[in-house]
């Protein structure tokens, strides 16, 4: 398994969707402290990907590997999330 930032502005709008669709089914409190705090917080989750996914979808292997508890720079902007 590979685990990688959240960087694919199609991840970034599908991880924002599925937190929307959370807290408007739950009223989550943490759910909207994430989406509140989107930019802030998007940096702390990770992709898990396996290897063997990635090479049938001929996705290059990340050549850094993501350290548990390191911070990656998020270049996504508010205007890149679609709210739907």
């Amino acid at each position: 398994m590979d685990l990688d930032a959240v960087l694919e502005p199609g991840d970034v709008e599908s991880l924002h969707r599925l937190i929307s669709r959370h807290f408007e089914l739950t009223g989550s409190r943490r759910a909207k402290l994430v989406l509140e705090n989107w930019l802030a917080m998007l940096p702390r989750f990770i992709k898990v990907y396996p290897h063997e996914f990635k090479r049938v979808q001929g996705v290059t292997r990340t050549q850094q590997p993501y350290i548990p508890g390191q911070l990656l720079p998020v270049e996504a902007s508010v205007g890149q999330v679609q709210h739907g």
